[in-house]
């Protein structure tokens, strides 16, 4: 689990850094003296961050405010010389909370907390991917190709083929637009030409008669007919004018 310290004490910091070392389902990638710094560096250079090791009492900012001001957060335990603090930290879903001074034996009962959860999360991530109800299967040679509907971006209809275009590449089916467009009707997806449809979560720009969306080949425009085009912007999530 790759984890950072956010920890204004600089001996308690040291040896948060010592456990973390000694452990070995940790890297530690950063270590910060206050929430700040933490912060500007998150912001500059997203990472992957499974575990927060987050003080509460830090100048200018503290551990809640830090937390407060982040859109999504990884597991965290808090590590703090006061218990006062315990009972509104669980309203943040923490993963635990140790008190200063920490024993090593004490970290290590709250990692193997963190990664039980960690697994679980992981379980129910991969159930959610293997439902059924998230991809179906194509035809192609002599090949069968799980696509899930998310990684789909439009498809396009050649003749009696029908060009399936997603993230990271393109697949040319023999089937009708009709039949995919039915397959595809629950899951956000739309006619938006006689030849083609969209799924509605990919459509980045509509300008004119045609539609922009990012593909495997760049930017890309689509057209967009007269007959669709008020169906689709009245769909679209737009913010509510004051």
């Amino acid at each position: 689990m790759n984890c950072i310290i956010i920890e204004d004490d600089k001996l308690s910091r040291i040896l948060i850094e010592k456990y973390i070392n000694k452990t070995e389902n940790l890297n530690l990638a950063y270590s910060f003296p206050n929430a700040f710094e933490a912060l500007k560096k998150l912001k500059k250079e997203p990472i992957n961050i499974d575990l927060i090791f987050l003080d509460i009492e830090m100048p200018g900012m503290n551990g809640f405010e830090f937390l407060n001001l982040l859109k999504n957060y990884p597991q965290v335990i808090i590590i703090s010389a006061q218990e006062k603090y315990a009972l509104i930290s669980f309203d943040y879903e923490i993963t635990d909370y140790l008190l200063k001074p920490i024993t090593f034996e004490r970290f290590t009962k709250a990692i193997d907390k963190a990664i039980l959860k960690q697994e679980n999360l992981n379980n129910l991530k991969t159930d959610k991917d293997n439902d059924d109800t998230n991809f179906f299967y194509i035809r192609t040679n002599q090949s069968a190709i799980r696509l899930k509907y998310d990684n789909i971006i439009y498809a396009e209809a050649l003749e009696n083929y029908v060009n399936i275009c997603t993230f990271d590449s393109k697949y040319t089916v023999l089937h009708t637009l009709k039949s995919l467009e039915e397959k595809l009707a629950l899951k956000n997806f739309k006619r938006i030409h006689r030849s083609y449809i969209v799924n509605m979560s990919k459509i980045q720009k509509i300008q004119n008669n045609k539609i922009l969306v990012h593909t495997i080949e760049g930017l890309q425009f689509i057209p967009i007919s007269k007959t669709y085009k008020k169906d689709i912007l009245e769909q679209l999530p737009f913010i509510k004018q004051n």
